[in-house]
């Protein structure tokens, strides 16, 4: 009889390597909601940019709610102050490779891939929908390979850098998708309107996203960018701007009679939040009819 023994260091360790799509896939079983990662910089360039992204981070939670959930790659900059400014962070997941630390203590810490290029990619194919803020080459990478993909890619450009097209960023992703108003692009793309209506607008493009989606999976009849949904959005639109005009903002009327050009900026603000107005009303109305009427 001959006796064999193996050293682990004799034989060696073999891994499999990580496939970034399986892997996406997995994670995302571990909630459900849309989700939507955050890209940007270890740092801002710009106190716009930072308080630009405080302001998306609050109008995102409030917009979506626990029907979404943001990630980020848990680092510094903007991906730490999104995530301090998204709620209490419960529905924030921060991913890193296998033993990394987040730089901050808000949200579910998850793993993968062994290295930062392996959780860059599993990142990059991990959301529905991307928000850059300012931005490098890395930014620009992972956005190209997520809007390839198929996945909505936001930027705000008006924050510079890779979000403003630099770096090989996708050029499509900075054309208006199908789904969106012209004016929420306009407010994303303007170099003049206060971060506030910014952030409105991008809330607002992702729950057109949610919206999509929720539509696909009931098989609605109205295939989104149709005629048939455009003249719905429409008609929507001019509903909650009649709203929005005459009962949620009527101290507003007399400016908007005398300065003509507050006139337009203020229909754009409207068309973004108006679908909130609506709900509200919406809710308020069927709350009455609940009433019993003795």
């Amino acid at each position: 009889r001959v006796a064999l023994a193996f050293r682990s260091s004799d034989i060696g360790v073999v891994s499999m390597p990580l496939d970034p799509a399986q892997k996406a896939a997995e994670l995302r079983r571990e909630g459900p909601g849309l989700k939507v990662c955050i890209l940007g910089g270890t740092s801002f360039q710009g106190t716009y940019s930072e308080e630009l992204t405080k302001q998306v981070a609050q109008q995102l939670h409030r917009a979506l709610g626990n029907r979404a959930v943001f990630v980020t790659g848990g680092l510094a900059g903007v991906q730490e102050t999104f995530a301090k400014h998204c709620g209490d962070g419960s529905r924030v997941w921060n991913l890193m490779p296998d033993g990394g630390k987040c730089a901050y203590t808000v949200g579910k810490n998850l793993h993968a891939g062994a290295d930062m290029a392996e959780r860059k990619a599993v990142f990059a194919r991990l959301g529905d929908v991307y928000i850059t803020v300012e931005g490098g080459p890395g930014v620009a990478e992972e956005a190209r390979i997520a809007f390839s993909r198929g996945a909505v890619v936001v930027p705000l450009m008006r924050t510079g850098g890779a979000s403003s097209g630099m770096f090989d960023f996708p050029a499509g992703a900075l054309k208006k998708p199908v789904f969106a108003s012209e004016e929420q692009w306009d407010l994303l793309s303007g170099k003049a309107s206060p971060p506030g209506w910014q952030s409105a607008a991008a809330a607002a493009v992702v729950a057109l996203v949610l919206g999509s989606q929720s539509m696909n999976t009931a098989q609605s009849r109205y295939r989104p960018g149709s005629r048939v949904d455009r003249q719905e959005a429409e008609r929507m639109q001019r509903l909650t701007l009649a709203m929005g005009s005459s009962q949620a903002l009527p101290w507003l009327a007399p400016y908007l009679e005398r300065f003509g050009p507050a006139v337009e900026e203020g229909n754009r603000i409207l068309s973004v939040v108006g679908p909130y107005v609506y709900t509200f009303y919406s809710a308020l109305y069927t709350g009455y009819k609940a009433l019993p009427k003795d």
